[in-house]
């Protein structure tokens, strides 16, 4: 079978849909998840060394938590790397629920788009498969949700180097790699 990225991600999109179809029955019980995690690893990573510039990073956080606040929130996945699909040879399905939270449909979107590292022209395919028509408004909330979703994915690895830490890989590296998606 020849791996065809087109139909891969058509594939993809029709099962984030699925998921994204789902909305919470209680508004009340959402919490700010992507924002709620960047803040828990800032506050964990006090005493570790982050770069200098991780205040300009911070600062876009803020500005795009105050843009998309009152976005409406279906269920996500957050996780979406290659090793959390699976493919039978006749249906896509998603594993490894561990992050699945309510959130903004555009941070599982950016999710995606970060960790399959999509060029430009790959995240309008994504858009035009989700959306069919999009718009240039969410174009936009898609790039800033990958800025987000960057942050949030530097963040990680650098608390995996603050607490974990391994010799077998360099998640500062990582870290440092994924922090200047975002900054």
């Amino acid at each position: 079978m020849v791996y065809d990225k087109k139909e891969s991600m058509k594939n993809i999109v029709g099962v984030l849909k699925c998921y994204h179809h789902y909305q919470p029955e209680d508004e009340r019980e959402i919490r700010d998840f992507s924002y709620q995690i960047i803040d828990n690893y800032l506050t964990q990573l006090s005493g570790y060394a982050l770069p200098n510039n991780i205040g300009v990073a911070k600062k876009m956080v803020a500005e795009i938590r105050k843009k998309f606040v009152n976005q409406p929130k279906v269920l996500c996945h957050h996780d979406l790397c290659g090793n959390n699909f699976i493919f039978d040879g006749k249906k896509l399905y998603l594993a490894d629920w561990e992050f699945a939270d309510w959130n903004d449909l555009f941070y599982d979107l950016a999710s995606l788009c970060v960790e399959q590292e999509y060029e430009e022209e790959e995240k309008e395919l994504l858009l035009g498969y989700y959306f069919e028509k999009y718009s240039i408004e969410q174009r936009i909330h898609l790039e800033m949700m990958c800025m987000l979703y960057s942050m949030r994915a530097a963040l990680w690895a650098f608390h995996q180097d603050a607490t974990v830490g391994n010799k077998n890989f360099d998640f500062q590296a990582l870290a440092i790699v994924r922090h200047s998606r975002c900054s």
